[in-house]
């Protein structure tokens, strides 16, 4: 019994997880369309780690902290 709690607790994680993903997906989709953010400037602006992708840091941390997607 207790395994199939756990299992049934750890299905819903990985549902939670694979829909955060697929919102964090939607919402770099949206930002590419509008044309308004510039990757390069951003990365040169703020000093962003290239190995990332300069959006998904905008959505997780630089949107929180005032950081401008583009001049």
């Amino acid at each position: 019994m207790a395994n199939k709690v756990f299992n049934n607790q750890k299905n819903s994680s990985n549902s939670i997880v694979l829909c955060a993903y697929m919102e964090l997906e939607k919402e770099i989709q949206i930002i590419e369309n509008s044309g308004y953010f510039d990757k390069e400037w951003y990365l040169e602006k703020y000093s962003i780690d290239r190995s990332g992708n300069p959006i998904v840091h905008y959505i997780q941390k630089g949107s929180k902290m005032g950081y401008n997607p583009s001049l």
